[in-house]
């Protein structure tokens, strides 16, 4: 499951999951799941495992990748998220529907 979901984000964005590593995306898909874990039996430090399979990460990659797993832990669920621009709204819609409007989603899409 996760390596699907991780296959979608990476074609929405465009990039190859087995070569990208871009580290904002990893943070970004991470956050993404741990929203998603509120739903599924997805443990987002098992998400961590199977980035790191798929990955030729570096240690301090994978250190910050886990100091971001650790810090959602205590961090707030985003109410909306938009994959082409990696925006987080943690508020309501009308940050959302002002994203949307910006060019720099606009450029993203």
């Amino acid at each position: 499951q996760v390596f699907d979901l991780y296959s979608f984000y990476g074609r929405v964005k465009g990039f190859d999951i087995e070569k990208d590593t871009n580290m904002d995306n990893l943070r970004f898909f991470l956050t993404a799941l741990q929203a998603k874990a509120l739903h599924t039996k997805i443990a987002v430090m098992n998400c961590l495992a199977v980035i790191m399979n798929i990955l030729d990460l570096s240690m301090g990659q994978y250190n910050d990748l886990y100091r971001h797993v650790d810090k959602l832990v205590t961090a707030k669920i985003p109410n909306f998220m938009c994959f082409s621009c990696n925006f987080l709204v943690n508020e309501d819609i009308e940050d959302l529907k002002r994203h949307v409007e910006t060019e720099q989603h606009v450029m993203s899409v």
